[in-house]
């Protein structure tokens, strides 16, 4: 019977069997690229190992499997199943290697792995799984290798691999993962390498690797990565390989990798990184550390103190210089620093002092031929790699051609500042260029003079500051402000320098506030406009500003004022002709200065514009009737003013007075008769007036004597 149904499966694999069985320890039978759509019947008990690859195979029957006792490997890869159903696997307690790569499979029932007690290995790449649940492994406590590459698992339960406490390499790359949480990994403490490349990863919470405290391999490449937590690898002490390359990382922390005193490869490329985290010159057992293709300027000297490393590759950055002092002739330096397109001018001689051991690789650099090379044509390891770029006339020459003669420098001259005075508003946006041409091409910085405070908030500025490069000996800068506030006027100073001399200009921001602001102050029940103060770009001193009250009510007062002052000249002209047209000064009535007529004038209290009391005391000064009086200084370009008031004056003190003086001067005049008179010309015998927004003054009412013009 045994012959009979062995004959039946040769039938159905024509592959002859126990060919391998030398090599697996025992009888295989080898089913491949036979077409079949079901596993076929009647396979030997005492099989080891079963291969079924490239066939139309949709279901697993456990009834065909289940009574292999002795089944160490089974490969059923690239056939169409869909589903793994639970006791799918019963009765196989001797399978360590199970592979169902390239299938179909969306669905893993909870526990279908439970009877494999001594598998090993479990590969389910390139399938279409899309979530994997807290029960999916379960019972599977001797794996160690899980492979679930390739597939769309954007969900990975918590405690999904709790029961993997012997699991070695874990690879789930190639999937659709968008965050890691804290317990994502818990109970895989043996693991010693994860594959997390190529997700859609943006996210990762603190703590995310805490339980791998075996992990020596780490990929989180080709993700969308921003940034990691501080303390995302603290527990990694056993990390070797890292690699971030391919994401979007615009910032690190400086201590990130503190205490991966045994990674030897880290890799950084791809991402937007402008600095190189400090951390990197303590890691003692580093030996590549990759940093291309990145946005890296400038390093801080003491970077490359650890001589550990034998390759640096720092090509394809923005790196526009090295400073003095970056490379140490203390260090021993072996292996290869990569270079090559950045936009490196010069180098720095302490370059010179590296051994030969030490290979720089420097191509395509815009290499400018100054003065500052004249220290590399001593350098014979670097002379001859440098290419000029600039000036024109040396282009495409090297270096080791040239003498120092052939190499110099000219100091910058600022040629064009788009503004000297630059007005704006309260939170509108400022900005001015400044362009310099020198050789070497001069390098562009901004600083800040404060204003006296002013009024309106007070705010940190907002400065956005641009440079571009025009040409091999010029360059423009930009300096923006944006949102200005009160406290941002002041001076502005562009500089521009290089390696043999500095030049700067300066201009000054005047900053206007949106609406005036008002100070209540008491004259009757009116208020007084406060004052605003502008730095004067001239002449150095501030000047006063009054802000005037807008609309139509101040028109309607000069109006109203005009017409009253004109009928009440004409009124006072009636009752005065016989009688000398004299009015006492405000300064006579201050001092008590004697008058001719001042008999005349004895009991008359009323003036042109103003009422004066019988006595007037000096401002701020209690007067004999217990009235306080306050000034209020009013300055223009050209005259000052002064009103005086009295501080518990009221409108039922202004009413009181025009009552005494309809009842002295009669009956008011009508409009007709105010029109008649407005039309009028000025006599010539009247005293000599002059009026400010067409309302007459009398001159001597001005005549404080505390004022003085300005």
């Amino acid at each position: 019977m045994a012959l009979v149904s062995l004959t039946a499966v040769s039938q159905a694999c024509p592959d002859r069997p126990g060919a391998w069985s030398w090599l697996l320890g025992g009888p295989g039978i080898f089913c491949n690229n036979k077409n079949l759509t079901s596993i076929p019947d009647g396979i030997p008990a005492s099989t080891t190992y079963l291969t079924l690859r490239h066939n139309q195979i949709v279901t697993i029957e456990t009834r065909k499997l289940q009574r292999l006792h002795s089944l160490i490997w089974l490969d059923i890869d690239n056939n169409e199943i869909t589903s793994i159903l639970s006791q799918t696997f019963a009765g196989l307690q001797s399978l360590q290697i199970l592979r169902l790569n390239g299938n179909k499979i969306s669905v893993i029932e909870p526990r279908s792995f439970t009877s494999l007690k001594n598998l090993t290995h479990l590969d389910i790449r390139n399938n279409q799984i899309t979530s994997v649940l807290n029960q999916t492994f379960a019972g599977l406590r001797n794996l160690q290798w899980l492979h679930l590459k390739n597939n769309t698992i954007s969900d990975v339960e918590w405690g999904s691999f709790q029961h993997l406490q012997n699991l070695t390499e874990l690879h789930i790359e190639n999937n659709e993962i968008t965050t890691i949480f804290s317990k994502t990994f818990a109970g895989l403490r043996n693991l010693k390498q994860l594959y997390l490349n190529g997700n859609h990863i943006k996210d990762m919470q603190p703590g995310g690797f805490q339980h791998l405290q075996e992990l020596t391999t780490l990929r989180l490449d080709n993700n969308r990565l921003k940034t990691l937590p501080n303390d995302i690898f603290s527990t990694l002490h056993k990390l070797r390989i890292l690699y971030l390359s391919h994401n979007q990382i615009t910032t690190l922390a400086h201590d990130i990798f503190v205490g991966l005193n045994q990674l030897s490869e880290l890799n950084l490329s791809y991402n937007s990184l402008t600095v190189i985290p400090s951390s990197v010159a303590n890691l003692t057992s580093l030996r590549d550390f990759q940093m291309a293709h990145n946005d890296i300027t400038a390093f801080s000297p003491g970077m490359f103190s650890n001589s550990s490393i034998q390759k640096w590759d720092l090509s394809y950055n923005n790196i526009t210089m090295i400073q003095e002092g970056t490379f140490s002739s203390r260090f021993s330096y072996q292996g290869t620093f990569l270079l090559n397109n950045n936009h490196l001018e010069t180098l720095p001689s302490t370059l010179c002092d590296l051994t030969s051991d030490f290979s720089l690789t420097l191509s395509n650099n815009p290499w400018s031929c100054d003065c500052r090379m004249r220290r590399i044509l001593d350098c014979p390891n670097l002379k001859d790699k440098i290419i000029c770029r600039s000036p024109p006339v040396l282009n495409n020459i090297k270096l080791s051609d040239l003498t120092k003669n052939d190499l110099n420098c000219s100091p910058p001259t600022i040629d064009h500042i788009s503004s000297t005075v630059h007005q704006t508003v309260v939170g509108d946006n400022a900005t001015v260029y400044c362009n310099a041409t020198g050789f070497n091409r001069p390098t562009l910085t901004w600083s800040r003079t404060i204003a006296q405070p002013t009024r309106g908030r007070s705010e940190m500025p907002h400065y956005e500051i641009s440079t571009w490069n025009l040409g091999y000996n010029s360059a423009e800068s930009s300096l923006t402000i944006t949102d200005v506030q009160m406290s941002e006027q002041g001076h502005y100073t562009c500089h521009a320098s290089n390696s043999v001399g500095e030049d700067l200009r300066s201009f000054s921001l005047f900053v206007i506030p949106v609406k005036a602001e008002t100070t209540p102050s008491k004259i009757g029940t009116q208020t007084v406009p406060s004052f605003f103060f502008r730095l004067d770009t001239t002449q150095g001193y501030r000047v006063p500003h009054v802000v005037p009250a807008v609309g139509g009510a101040v028109g309607a007062v000069v109006l109203c004022t005009l017409l009253g002052l004109i009928c009440f000249r004409h009124k006072r002209r009636q009752q005065t002709e016989d009688k000398p047209s004299y009015h006492p000064s405000i300064r006579e009535r201050l001092h008590g200065t004697h008058h001719p007529y001042a008999d005349h004038f004895e009991e008359e209290e009323g003036y042109d514009d103003v009422l004066v009391p019988d006595r007037r005391e000096i401002p701020g000064e209690e007067s004999t009737e217990g009235h306080q009086y306050q000034s209020l200084l009013l300055e223009t370009r050209d005259h000052n003013y002064t009103a005086l008031w009295r501080e518990d004056a009221t409108f039922d003190d202004q009413d009181a007075y025009r009552r005494q003086e309809e009842d002295r001067d009669g009956p008011e005049c009508s409009q007709g008769d105010m029109a008649e008179e407005a039309a009028k010309p000025e006599e010539s015998d009247d005293e000599p007036t002059h009026s400010y927004q067409n309302i007459p003054h009398d001159d001597d009412y001005y005549n404080f004597p505390t004022v003085r013009d300005v």
